[in-house]
Order: structure tokens, then sequence, then C-alpha cells
């Protein structure tokens, strides 16, 4: 059984729908590096989106802290919260863009985030309010 940091314990990974902001395919992560991406041997597969790489990027823990890492293998690159990044620290209620795939990295406690733009919040029954 694969070991994982109490920060990721109770974490999660879905695919946003943003016409109506629920979300699909919700998966718990297990361990301590979660892959991201097109291949089989990918922790969350995103399927029927061909701009994501087999490996496009993971969750991990960095110095004892959550981080999203890119791993170079795509041309669109990975997006957190809108932004370009190679590696960023990741928190419940952001946002990942892989390909044309919107992703959410959540939490199953229910808690509330203030972002620059919109306000939202996530509670165990995963709803997600824009």
């Amino acid at each position: 059984i694969p070991m994982i940091s109490p920060l990721l314990k109770n974490c999660w990974v879905g695919i946003v729908n943003e016409l109506n902001g629920k979300i699909k395919n919700k998966k718990k992560i297990k361990k301590d590096t979660f892959l991201i991406g097109r291949s089989g041997s990918a922790d969350f597969i995103v399927k029927k989106d061909p701009y994501v790489s087999r490996t496009q990027c993971k969750i991990s823990i960095v110095d004892n802290i959550p981080y999203l890492v890119d791993m170079g293998q795509s041309v669109k690159g990975t997006f957190l919260n809108s932004t370009y990044v190679t590696q960023a620290p990741i928190a419940p209620g952001d946002f990942l863009t892989v390909g044309r795939t919107k992703l959410v990295f959540g939490i199953t406690k229910k808690v509330t985030f203030s972002g620059s733009v919109k306000k939202f919040s996530i509670d165990e029954d995963t709803n997600f309010k824009l």
C-alpha cells in the first residue's frame, strides 16, 4: 500500500464542466505522487483530449508542500488558475488546465476559497459553486 502525506489525504482531482460547474470523474489521491495524463498508467486519466500528453503533470509533495509539476511532455503545457506553470504550490480549490480539459483540485472537508476573480466553495457532496 503506497504511503500518503497528511497534506494530500482527503484530496481529489475532478473534471469541471464549465457550462454547469459540476464535477465528474472525481478521483481520490491515494499516494504522494499523483500522475495526470492520457496514459493508461496515469493515476488520473484524461480521455478524449488529444492535447493532453501521456504524462502531462503530477501532484506531489516538495519540501512538505503540495506542488503541481509539469512533466515537460506537452506542447501546450500545464496551467494553474490560468497561469502557465512548470512547478507551483497547489491548494484545494485550484484549477488545473491540461490540453482543453479543466480540472479542480479538491478536498472532502467543507472549505471556502476566495480567488482573485470568483469566490466558490467545495463541500462534502462535491458540489462546485461559482
